[in-house]
């Protein structure tokens, strides 16, 4: 599947494309059925709310789980991504954000970029992020909220945060609700009234694409239904780190291999064969 021309120009004009129901059904009721082994494992990879009970992300679930993995060359998302980049690509971050009903804490502000860019070393924005609705997003549940037409003004200023820890794992605070890089109100100010917000909402099985360098954020999730959006990041292979990765490879890939497309009806053969009939 690629993406019409209007598709193309709607992406880089507004930083972001959202396509309503864009998985199929069964491949997304698959991903939900692995998703209680995927957050029963106990490793760094699993990521707390403040009050230390709710997950607030999963990094890296294609580590252990054959679904997930398979899932990042899945033909109806790679496609696109190399569209858009014209390039091959390789997977830098992997991550389910879960956004607990009635417990899911907000994101503040932020660009993607700026963290690959300050603490990966990657040195231009040819990245992606491609997301997928695990459940319904709501105007109530923590929708993903984006300034449209923000990423054309490249990186912003931001604000490092003063929470970042004196101790423990500096890149915890890059995952935390006390982000280390954030947008602050004068800067936001300017770009709500350039640009406006929206925050696109839609069943499970939705996609949205967006670039690295759109302002976007998430408020708390005031609903007692879960909101977990699944958020994969490709990066270009000629776009590598330039420095010695500091951070684990949970949070910045290692594997620099361009990735193979996995068809539709190739995967849909293999899941019916490791699973039944899912399909």
């Amino acid at each position: 599947m690629l993406l019409t021309a209007e598709q193309v120009e709607s992406y880089n004009q507004q930083g972001y494309l959202f396509m309503e129901s864009a998985i199929p059904k069964n491949i997304l009721n698959k991903l939900n059925a692995e998703i209680p082994a995927v957050f029963a494992e106990d490793s760094p990879r699993r990521v707390f709310e403040k009050d230390n009970r709710t997950i607030r992300s999963i990094y890296a679930p294609h580590f252990t789980n054959k679904t997930f993995d398979q899932l990042k060359s899945y033909s109806r998302l790679l496609n696109p991504v190399m569209q858009l980049l014209n390039n091959e690509v390789y997977l830098h971050q992997y991550k389910i954000n879960v956004k607990a009903g009635l417990a899911g804490e907000m994101w503040n502000w932020h660009q993607d970029y700026v963290y690959w860019e300050k603490e990966d070393g990657i040195a231009t924005p040819e990245l992606i992020n491609v997301s997928i609705y695990l459940d319904e997003v709501t105007e109530f549940n923590g929708p993903l909220a984006i300034i449209p037409g923000s990423h054309r003004l490249e990186n912003m200023d931001t604000v490092i945060s003063g929470s970042e820890a004196e101790s423990g794992e500096a890149w915890q605070n890059h995952l935390s609700v006390d982000l280390k890089y954030t947008l602050d109100k004068p800067l936001l100010r300017k770009l709500v009234n350039a640009y406006d917000i929206v925050a696109p909402k839609g069943p499970a099985g939705s996609v949205l694409i967006f670039n690295p360098l759109v302002a976007h954020a998430s408020a708390p999730n005031i609903s007692p239904f879960d909101r977990k959006l699944l958020i994969m990041t490709y990066n270009a292979v000629n776009n590598l780190p330039q420095i010695e990765l500091t951070r684990p490879d949970f949070l910045a890939g290692r594997d620099f291999n361009a990735l193979e497309v996995l068809e539709h009806e190739e995967w849909k053969e293999e899941l019916l064969e490791q699973h039944g009939s899912v399909f």
